[in-house]
């Protein structure tokens, strides 16, 4: 059994990193504001440039701070641990380098993170980091690479994964579980584990 994972939002939390950034910019409070809420607020004030400014920021020499998303590290863990589990691997659509100009070398921060965090304490080494540079390219590495499973926050990429992957799996953390068409919406990292490992 493959078990592949999304790392933005997914493994790593940068929507409360996003929204530290957007409020030093606007000078108010973006207190229980979406993801979606914070970044069209931040282009109606100050424009596009600015978000993607932020994003460069936050995806660059900001990304250390972001805390992983609850749970992730510990199901992580159980899932690599796992005899069902053949291997892990974590496919993120991310460019070389940022939009802004800054030249930040993104995948370097990523995986920077990725070894703070999960190296020495699952099996994941860097040869079970995939970055693709578009969408496309990632939805290819995951049908390529045959994960069973695929947990992503972005529906983007789990809807199209429904006729390729056995079980794409939409992370999504303001909403109750419930059946979504061939694929299940997970609020919570225990409740994929239980899924992968139980299912």
């Amino acid at each position: 059994m493959i078990v592949g994972l999304d790392l933005d939002n997914t493994i790593v939390d940068c929507d409360t990193l996003f929204q530290h950034q957007a409020e030093d910019l606007l000078g108010c409070s973006l207190a229980g504001k979406s993801r979606e809420d914070v970044r069209a607020l931040v282009r109606s004030e100050r424009g596009d440039h600015f978000w993607t400014q932020i994003q460069a920021e936050v995806y660059g020499p900001l990304y250390q701070e972001c805390p992983p998303c609850n749970g992730a590290l510990e199901t992580i863990a159980q899932i690599a641990a796992s005899p069902r589990v053949t291997d892990i691997m974590i496919i993120s659509h991310k460019t070389r380098t940022d939009s802004a100009g800054k030249n930040y070398k993104l995948r370097d921060y990523a995986t920077a993170w990725i070894e703070r965090h999960l190296f020495g304490k699952t099996s994941l080494t860097k040869s079970h980091i995939h970055f693709a540079e578009t969408i496309g390219e990632k939805l290819q590495l995951v049908a390529t690479k045959e994960c069973d499973f695929f947990l992503d926050d972005l529906t983007d990429i789990i809807l199209p994964l429904q006729n390729r992957i056995p079980h794409p799996v939409l992370f999504n953390r303001d909403a109750k579980n419930h059946p979504m068409k061939d694929s299940l919406r997970i609020c919570d990292w225990p409740a994929f584990g239980a899924f992968v490992l139980n299912g």
